[in-house]
């Protein structure tokens, strides 16, 4: 399907126009959004940035946003890893605190260097580097980075961006809050799974949460694995103790169906 997209590119200076066509995953994903948000990203490459547009039901642009892409390596300050809690990631994965100068690795199935990427993590922006593309999402002193996965289109740089934002605001140093850690890490492995409105469960986190008796209603709805995971809330004084005993599954089943679970009372926050 293609989209005419017409916005102003603050990196171009003016008003720019572009035909993007989005079929499979990318579509199906950008058609969720609409439904749920109503507005929806694009992303458009620019050569040395990317542009990434919201586009509400009419195909109107709303809001724009540019990020620089860099490919050059740059001489990196010292950085120091530290040892994070064990998350199950399938993508490859850093968090970081930029004012410290610290990080912590998920997974980095990856030859290049952690501290090359994060060379370039002041702000948010785009790095390619030895064949690789990576993506620095960056909010308050929280860095996250993720290397694009084949089939990833740009919309979902903005996507997980956001998310890092919101989970800044409940967590201004991610790299001592694995529950954060293991929400993003699920954002990262499943990016399709997740809209603008997952990032709800990050205020809930340090709250007692506990399902009702509307659970029962949810039999065949959603995956046995939620039920089981949700069935357990009680054992837990908080959502983000829970969390951290979960499987990565029921993590992404958790994290997607976040708001549609307390919308209809399934859950209630104490």
């Amino acid at each position: 399907m293609k989209f005419k997209v017409s916005a102003d590119c603050q990196m171009c200076g003016g008003n720019v126009y572009h035909e993007v066509e989005l079929e499979g995953d990318s579509l199906s994903w950008f058609n969720e959004q609409l439904e749920v948000a109503g507005v929806a990203p694009i992303s458009i490459d620019h050569g040395n940035h990317v542009m990434v547009v919201y586009l509400d039901k009419r195909g109107c642009a709303r809001s724009s946003y540019t990020y620089p892409i860099v490919k050059e390596e740059i001489v990196s300050e010292r950085w120091t890893q530290i040892q994070g809690v064990p998350i199950q990631s399938e993508a490859d994965l850093i968090f970081a605190n930029w004012k410290e100068k610290k990080y912590c690795i998920l997974r980095w199935n990856i030859d290049t260097s952690p501290e090359a990427v994060l060379a370039h993590a002041e702000t948010a922006k785009v790095v390619s580097l030895e064949g690789h593309e990576f993506w620095v999402l960056a909010s308050g002193d929280n860095r996250m980075i993720v290397a694009k996965m084949v089939g990833w289109q740009r919309n979902l740089f903005q996507m997980m961006h956001e998310m890092l934002s919101q989970a800044t605001l409940v967590e201004p140093n991610i790299l001592v809050n694995p529950a954060v850690q293991a929400v993003l890490a699920s954002v990262a492995s499943n990016p399709f799974m997740y809209t603008s409105n997952s990032s709800s469960i990050f205020a809930d986190l340090k709250r007692k949460v506990r399902a009702t008796r509307a659970l029962m209603l949810l039999n065949g709805r959603v995956g046995s694995e939620l039920i089981t995971f949700l069935e357990c809330l009680e054992h837990y004084d908080t959502l983000e103790e829970c969390i951290l005993s979960a499987s990565a599954k029921q993590i992404a089943l958790l994290v997607k169906n976040y708001r549609s679970l307390r919308n209809m009372g399934v859950i209630i926050v104490m």
